[in-house]
């Protein structure tokens, strides 16, 4: 009775929060200058003397509802004045060359706190300006042919890293995406930045403080069918938003719990999926939306965590999570929570269940065993490069296990056990592969009861630490 009590309280409590809550509306929107146009090449560095289709429209869409976007190719508004009403510059122009009052105005408006976006042609404008090439952190060198490729949304690869190993809040939770695209060469000149995406090695999105601003570039976005790209339209929405200072919150994976678990208390900490550019300390949160109130009741405690109650039955519902920043610019996250009965589906994705492993790889971003029961088929765990190790999962309860699936990255297990414990020190061998061909191991077993299941990996497939997405164990409640 206490804990329905404690809950009505916070319920109350959040109801009259609620009455406080004012999102911002479309007409309080912040304002972006698109400063576009062709300009002349034949003084500009040597390059070519190239045209360019700007698609300022399609941008100007993809940014509906983050930004009122205002596109120009009338330099002049490159003054104080003018800039003041305005959050943003974006640059998709090329080979403009800016007189040196408008350019002083320019650098002014980043340099006292404002923020800019270069934008694929945009890296290649500007240039009668030494400066500009100090301000994006680099210099234009030439563009590869138009091609398809991989974008990473992640910059930690092979030891050399411009970032500490921490994936940025813009693409936080987002997938890599293949895109058809003209890939963009950059000499770098500053170790100021932080790579945020790139391809073939490349950075294709990177950003650094300037002064009390913020500099950006994406190089990715030449051609309709690349600005239409959805892994595009992602990486500019999440940089158009982290720019002006909207809050971003990860998406987070779906909650799987057992019919009858009744209450859970600290869910998830809404502050650490939560990032705001200047830090995240005065963000207010509240649920926006429950599509199921009759299956779960969701509140927000006082440490901004999510509390869960749970009514009977079985079935999903999706919650909707905002976050309102000081300047009222509202970020938002949609999770969903399913009850299954007891013993079914992948039990490896029970809320509750934790992995842990032997080592992980020195990268951060794959240093988490619990990446292997997210659900999550783009997160992963790596170990370091020694062909003993281990990974296992702990179900917190038992059950009659019959089935293993592993699906595994490019760096797979060659030979390697599956085992089983009550006690986590005394381990029964159950499966032997003495030669995986990596991919998905689809693994039967005889039924046995264990709360353990662990991953015994003797031999690697390459010279790399084993990478494992995802390690799923199926079965039921003990006879």
């Amino acid at each position: 009775m206490a804990g329905n009590k404690h809950y009505r309280l916070a319920a109350l409590l959040v109801a009259i929060a609620l009455l406080y809550w004012v999102p911002a509306r479309a007409a309080e929107l912040p304002r972006a200058l698109l400063i576009t146009g062709n300009g002349e090449s034949r003084q500009q560095h040597g390059y070519p003397d190239w045209q360019h289709e700007f698609f300022n429209r399609e941008i100007a869409q993809a940014l509906d509802g983050i930004a009122e976007v205002e596109v120009s190719e009338d330099l002049s508004l490159l003054n104080e004045r003018t800039l003041a009403d305005y959050q943003l510059v974006i640059n998709n122009s090329m080979f403009l060359t800016p007189s040196q009052r408008q350019l002083d105005a320019f650098f002014d408006f980043i340099a006292g706190g404002k923020s800019y976006l270069a934008m694929h042609s945009g890296l290649a404008s500007f240039l009668n300006s030494p400066r500009y090439s100090a301000l994006i952190g680099g210099r234009f060198v030439n563009a590869d042919n138009h091609h398809e490729f991989e974008v990473f949304t992640f910059d930690a690869w092979y030891g050399y890293d411009y970032n500490d190993q921490r994936q940025h809040p813009v693409t936080r939770g987002q997938p890599n995406f293949r895109i058809e695209d003209e890939l963009y060469l950059v000499q770098t000149n500053t170790d100021a930045i932080e790579v945020i995406a790139r391809a073939e090695n490349h950075p294709v999105l990177w950003w650094r403080p300037w002064r009390k601003g913020r500099a950006m570039a994406l190089a990715l976005g030449h051609g309709r069918s690349a600005i239409e790209n959805p892994g595009y339209r992602r990486l500019l929405r999440n940089s158009v938003r982290w720019l002006l200072g909207y809050p971003i919150v990860e998406q987070v994976a779906a909650g799987v719990f057992p019919q009858g678990i009744g209450e859970v208390n600290d869910y998830f900490d809404l502050a650490r999926i939560s990032h705001l550019a200047g830090g995240n300390e005065a963000l207010r949160f509240r649920i926006a939306g429950n599509s199921n109130p009759q299956l779960v009741r969701a509140a927000i405690d006082d440490d901004n965590r999510i509390d869960l109650e749970f009514t009977g039955g079985s079935g999903s519902a999706s919650l909707k999570v905002e976050a309102l920043s000081p300047r009222g610019l509202v970020g938002e996250t949609t999770f969903e929570v399913l009850l299954r009965p007891p013993g079914s589906g992948n039990l490896a994705r029970y809320h509750g269940v934790s992995a842990v492993s032997s080592s992980s790889e020195v990268r951060k971003y794959t240093a988490d065993p619990g990446y292997v029961r997210d659900g999550d088929g783009d997160s992963r765990w790596s170990s370091n490069y020694d062909d003993l190790n281990w990974i296992y999962l702990d179900l917190g309860e038992t059950y009659r296990i019959d089935r293993v699936r592993l699906l595994w990255e490019g760096a797979f297990g060659r030979d390697y056990d599956i085992q089983v414990s009550d006690n986590e020190r005394d381990w029964s061998t159950v499966y032997r592969q003495p030669n995986s061909d990596g991919g998905i191991d689809e693994i039967e077993l005889d039924p046995v009861s264990a709360r353990y299941v662990r991953l015994l990996a003797r031999e690697r497939a390459t010279r790399w630490g084993y990478s494992l997405y995802e390690f799923e164990v199926y079965g039921g409640l003990p006879d």
